[in-house]
């Protein structure tokens, strides 16, 4: 299936992206390839220019060498996968081995670090399959193997896709090796150990599984399948996993968002709630060292230290309670996190309040509006002629790139004495 995938990224570049660079650097299609099964004395040989294929049996290493004298092998591929659990060597002399050669092995590390050892290659990683990609595979098994007996209907691909992820195995299996699955996507679970699958972003830890996290690998760019970072692997999976994610202490969390700060995929999904957690918690530590606020009313405002010593007191973590009953010197930071205006609020021992909302996933242009802070007024209880402060506390990696416009309301603007800020948030 891998090799497949290689073969697909070959021939549709305008939907895969363009090809990882060989050993020279080239992305050019090659002009031969082969197809080698470990174990097994059967070659395919390919001609992707003419759509030529050929099945080769009963061959030796010396009619291999003898082939590889046909062709220019700056210009071939040699795809090769070993069928046993110990890494096998090509049947191919070291003297005519093509530049090109891919070994396509399971992410077991004895494996692939062996191999890549033993051949003087890199790593590349597979990536994973896309909703529309598993859909077309279990229709085609559908329809022309006769012996398939996974998922009978698109709907029920798309139910396993959401519990399991996209990995293929779980996905098509048949109905008895899905319960097998189940039960082991439910030990996994509870085994799981979320400073493992926060931190060290290794698929083979014991306490992460394939059932929890599974490998994301950019597929564009430099770095294109050449490394990997980890994600949960769905919702529901997500959302067994939310008080395990919570609960890691401030330094796991901290540490997290800083590897995402480095490779802007690892755990991207889960460092929004990091990221509003661990901001609540500085804050109320008053450990805002290297924080820099930039005042959105004055045009062109330079950059200030940015300093905020009311909110002392312990976070309280929930509901946001009405003003009234807002204890002064309390952060109260919102569990929900599909909150688009507050996810944090506190009330000064002067009265005013400080709202904090949090942008962690990159965007462009954030349009911030007087009715919508009037609406958060109202919902919460805060009198009229409060001062109210609004904090953006945005990612480091964009702060420069987001721009943040703010859109005046008359009525808001009369009943409230304001101030809107874009905080660069220093972990």
């Amino acid at each position: 299936m891998f090799q497949y995938y290689i073969l697909a990224n070959m021939m549709n570049p305008g939907l895969f992206g363009q090809l990882s660079p060989n050993v020279d650097g080239k992305t050019e299609p090659y002009k031969v390839i082969l197809m080698h099964f470990g174990g097994s004395q059967t070659y395919t040989l390919m001609f992707p220019e003419t759509g030529e294929a050929y099945t080769l049996t009963g061959m030796t290493t010396a009619t291999v060498t003898m082939m590889y004298k046909c062709f220019d092998l700056k210009t071939m591929l040699y795809l090769y996968e070993p069928t046993i659990d110990k890494v096998q060597e090509p049947v191919l002399p070291a003297s005519l081995r093509s530049p090109s050669y891919i070994a396509t092995v399971s992410p077991d590390n004895k494996r692939y670090k062996e191999t890549a050892k033993r051949l003087d290659c890199r790593v590349l990683y597979f990536p994973l399959w896309n909703l529309e990609d598993i859909l077309a595979i279990a229709r085609y098994l559908r329809e022309h193997d006769p012996g398939y007996q996974g998922a009978r209907t698109d709907d029920e691909v798309r139910a396993r896709v959401a519990k399991f992820g996209q990995v293929l195995r779980p996905v098509l299996a048949s109905k008895g090796w899905v319960k097998q699955y189940e039960a082991g996507w439910d030990s996994a679970l509870a085994a799981a150990d979320a400073t493992a699958l926060l931190l060290r972003g290794n698929i083979e830890d014991h306490s992460v599984s394939d059932f929890v996290a599974q490998m994301v690998v950019p597929t564009e760019g430099e770095n294109a399948l050449t490394e990997f970072h980890l994600q949960i692997t769905s919702d529901i999976a997500r959302e067994k996993l939310k008080d395990k994610l919570h609960n890691v202490n401030l330094a796991t969390k901290k540490a997290a968002l800083k590897k995402n700060l480095q490779f802007d995929s690892h755990m991207s999904k889960e460092c929004p709630g990091l990221f509003k957690f661990v901001t609540a918690s500085l804050i109320a530590r008053n450990e805002l060292n290297g924080w820099k606020s930039q005042d959105m009313l004055v045009k062109g405002s330079a950059l200030v230290p940015y300093k905020m010593e009311r909110f002392t007191a312990a976070l309280e973590e929930g509901r946001i309670p009405q003003y009234s009953e807002m204890q002064p010197g309390m952060l109260y930071v919102s569990l929900n996190n599909n909150e688009r205006v507050v996810e944090s609020m506190g009330r000064a021992s002067d009265g005013s309040v400080v709202i904090y909302q949090n942008i962690w996933r990159k965007q462009t242009n954030v349009d911030i509006t007087g009715k919508s802070l009037e609406k958060v007024c109202q919902q919460y209880g805060v009198p009229q002629g409060t001062s109210i402060e609004y904090q953006l506390l945005v990612k480091p990696t964009i702060f420069a790139s987001t721009h943040v416009q703010f859109i005046p309301d008359r009525s808001f603007a009369d009943c409230y004495k304001f101030s809107i800020h874009k905080v660069l948030c220093s972990l």
